[in-house]
């Protein structure tokens, strides 16, 4: 069958190609150990997850690439252990956050840029161990800095 060219071990599955130990899963490619996933290519181990590109340990979950250690989230890019979170672009250890770029160590913020170790906080840019915070550039503990001394 040319639906599955160069495979293994796959269970009710279609269109799979170059790849390994695929279970109930749909357009997957140079893949290996992916079950019940939809549109994977380059990636290992995913469980319940659709569009995935470049990317490992991912479960349920969907627009995935270039990603690693993902769970319950969406629309995640250059990312790794990334936890039921939106829209997360070249940052790590994100928990419960929405719209993060380029930061970390981040729980249950959104719209937050170049920051680190904040929780519970909103529309941040370069800030640092900050703690419901909203609305702030250059904070550390939540106190103002001199964008040159941050």
């Amino acid at each position: 069958m040319s639906d599955f060219v160069g495979c293994s071990n796959y269970y009710n599955c279609q269109n799979i190609q170059d790849s390994q130990y695929i279970v109930n899963s749909n357009g997957v490619d140079f893949s290996s150990f992916v079950h019940n996933s939809t549109d994977i290519s380059h990636s290992t181990d995913v469980y319940k997850s659709d569009d995935v590109t470049n990317s490992s340990q991912i479960f349920e979950s969907q627009f995935v690439h270039d990603s690693k250690k993902v769970l319950g989230a969406t629309s995640v890019e250059s990312s790794h252990n990334i936890l039921i979170s939106k829209s997360i672009y070249n940052s790590c250890n994100i928990y419960g956050c929405t719209d993060i770029f380029s930061s970390s160590e981040l729980r249950f913020c959104e719209s937050i840029t170049a920051s680190s170790f904040c929780v519970d906080s909103k529309n941040l840019k370069s800030c640092l161990f900050c703690y419901e915070l909203e609305n702030k550039e250059y904070h550390v503990f939540n106190k103002p800095v001199d964008k040159e001394r941050f």
